[in-house]
């Protein structure tokens, strides 16, 4: 009786599946397309009975139509500045920022733990900046304190002239970054500044650390020493750290810093209260932040300001170079000086001077290319600018001493590291005295002039620059005055080398770039890079420019003149600056254009290594002395960067 009841019901089952099937099924229109939704009960019905599908069942289902576009599937990812910053979490590349002027910090500390708490604006943020936090000093820090964070005060002082209101508090968090310290701490009548250098757990690798300066400048303040005072800080943490991103940020109210602080860029564009921007976040990076706008917290007259990344690192924004270096060993250096001593230089005596100059150095470069041997490395962006070849060498050597347990050899080791990397950061404000440029006087211009000229019969030239004119230098010069003659420079002397009109080209093209240098390695970076895409036309032209400014200062009598410009400069020509001219752009190419030797004959260029220069002009003066002696070559100096304009050197 239960097996017939339950056929029964299976039965009656069947026969409601398939008149739920067909009732639903209407035959479209030929010109509409229908879009049905079958469940898999009524499916599995038609399955079960035998029922083929009827003739009106679309095959296809149109993916045009409203109905369509709210059902088709997106695919990928969410984009946005906001999606990529919580998809990194606790890695951004600079600091997600909240940034209010809150008017009483304390009565507003229940919201900001509520807002911890159920916004991820504030939860996620790796810093909370505040201003007029109105904290006296009696107040303890657990009353104000946030989970999840650290937090540095800078109360106001009674030197301010104010009793109340001010005081700045940085609220760091600690998923973010726990290493911190507060470098500064600053609170005047016309200033309230805190400056907080940190190093997070994650930081791309061209940066070191980051500069975080809070600032509230008051509406009574003056604006001008409040802004000269700022700059000084800035200046000085970036004197200290090179190459770090330093933001100031902050209620600046009516102070403008863009007038002190060129290099700098005003990220805020929204109002903050009502219409004006009045905190301000200031930055060395462009497009380094897209600010956007939260609710006040509490009764505060000010906008919160949320400030997201949207910096690329080094690494993704350039692709790595390869390049192709000379390693001049001891033995190729040996193998180069025998190949030179066993050329016969008399045959190219015959030769016309431009041809041979030509033919010499096209010579010297072939001889270079066969017997140093290359190899190519890979430079990546984001590569540490003072990590060099001896940096390496000494952090392997460390290690080995380490693995061997040897306590001492990992100390001298580390000794030599620490020595190095001091000697690898050049500070900013750099400037040669008269102890730099004796040892290079006698480490570097003495053999060069003892082989150069074995007559004793070169003259060598120095302007009146203080170093030069020091009493050790001229000291050094009388001791050494039977192996050179030093030429008498007078106190105002006109300019005629061509390489001042070089070095305003290469100011003009740094001045049009998109990202300007912000530190002494990126502008040595960006001199470099615009210094190998000269052309030879360039160098040509400002050497045939000479004769012309000669007569320009003989005609002045040696007064200021406006016909010095080469850009209108008659081109006639001039065999012997051609002949030099020519041998420095043949210099410039030995190590493929890339003038990072650090050492050079300076005939116009830094190009040549410590061992080349000795036998790059040995090869050349075995010709230059013996058919033209009046060929002039230029000494290098260490102190200064590519080009004739050396802050130390001389020229012969």
């Amino acid at each position: 009786m239960a097996t017939l009841w339950t056929l029964t019901l299976i039965v009656l089952f069947l026969i409601a599946g398939e008149l739920l099937c067909t009732s639903g099924l209407e035959t479209p229109s030929p010109n509409t397309a229908v879009l049905r939704a079958y469940t898999r009960e009524a499916l599995l019905a038609l399955r079960w009975k035998g029922i083929s599908p009827p003739a009106n069942l679309p095959v296809a289902v149109s993916t045009s139509g409203p109905a369509a576009a709210g059902r088709r599937r997106k695919r990928g990812r969410k984009g946005g500045v906001r999606q990529r910053i919580r998809r990194r979490g606790n890695r951004p590349p600079l600091p997600s920022i909240i940034l209010s002027n809150v008017r009483s910090l304390r009565s507003k500390m229940d919201e900001l733990r509520l807002l911890m708490r159920f916004s991820h604006e504030y939860r996620e943020a790796s810093l909370l900046v505040f201003t007029e936090t109105w904290i006296r000093e009696d107040i303890p820090n657990s009353m104000l304190e946030l989970e999840g964070f650290s937090s540095i005060r800078a109360d106001r002082v009674a030197s301010s002239g104010k009793s109340k209101g001010g005081g700045l508090s940085v609220y760091v968090s600690k998923n973010w970054c726990s290493q911190y310290t507060a470098r500064e701490k600053f609170c005047d009548p016309d200033l309230e500044m805190l400056c907080v250098s940190m190093r997070p757990f994650y930081l791309p690798r061209e940066f070191g650390n980051i500069i975080v300066c809070a600032v509230y400048i008051p509406p009574s303040a003056n604006a001008a020493r409040a802004a000269t005072r700022l700059a000084d800080c800035v200046h000085a943490q970036m004197q200290r750290t090179p190459g770090a991103p330093v933001f100031l940020l902050g209620d600046c109210n009516h102070c403008r810093l863009e007038p002190v602080l060129p290099g700098f860029f005003q990220y805020v564009k929204c109002g903050t209260r009502k219409s004006n921007v009045l905190d301000k976040c200031y930055g060395n990076i462009k497009d380094a932040y897209r600010a956007k706008t939260l609710p006040p917290l509490a009764n505060s007259d000010h906008s919160t300001v949320q400030l997201m990344p949207t910096y690329k690192t080094a690494l993704k924004s350039s692709k790595p170079v390869q390049k192709t270096v000379l390693q001049w060993t001891e033995d190729s250096v040996e193998t180069l000086k025998g190949c030179f001593l066993c050329t016969d230089w008399s045959i190219f005596h015959d030769l016309e001077l431009d041809e041979a100059t030509e033919t010499v150095t096209d010579y010297i470069k072939f001889c270079v290319d066969n017997v140093i041997p290359k190899k190519t490395i890979t430079h990546f962006p984001n590569n540490k600018p003072y990590i060099t070849k001896e940096v390496k060498d000494c952090l392997n050597s460390k290690k080995v001493a380490f693995k061997n347990g040897d306590r001492g050899g990992v100390a001298a080791a580390q000794r030599d590291l620490n020595r190095l990397l001091k000697q690898a950061r050049i500070p900013i404000e750099h400037r040669v005295k008269a102890t730099d440029y004796l040892s290079i006087v006698a480490d570097h211009v003495h053999p060069f002039m003892t082989t150069v000229f074995p007559s004793s019969d070169g003259y060598f030239q120095q302007d009146n620059a203080p170093c030069h004119k020091a009493r050790i230098i001229s000291d050094w010069f009388l001791e050494h005055d039977n192996e050179f003659t030093v030429l008498k420079w007078p106190p105002q002397s006109p300019d005629l080398n061509p390489i001042e009109h070089l070095w305003d080209v290469v100011e003009r093209e740094i001045r049009i770039m998109d990202v300007q240098p912000t530190n002494l390695q990126q502008l040595r970076d960006a001199i470099m890079s615009i210094w190998t895409k000269l052309s030879e036309e360039c160098f040509q032209y400002l050497v045939e420019s000479v004769p012309r400014r000669i007569k320009a200062v003989l005609k002045a009598k040696g007064g200021p003149n406006r016909a010095d410009s080469p850009q209108v400069a008659p081109r006639s020509p001039s065999t012997t600056h051609t002949c030099t001219c020519s041998l420095s752009l043949r210099l410039l190419r030995l190590e493929d254009g890339t003038p990072r030797g650090g050492r050079a004959i300076e005939a116009g260029l830094d190009v040549l290594p410590d061992v080349e220069t000795t036998v790059a002009a040995e090869a050349w003066l075995r010709f230059s002395n013996a058919q033209h002696p009046w060929v002039v070559v230029v000494a290098w100096a260490r102190q200064r960067g590519p080009g004739l304009r050396g802050r130390g050197g001389g020229q012969a």
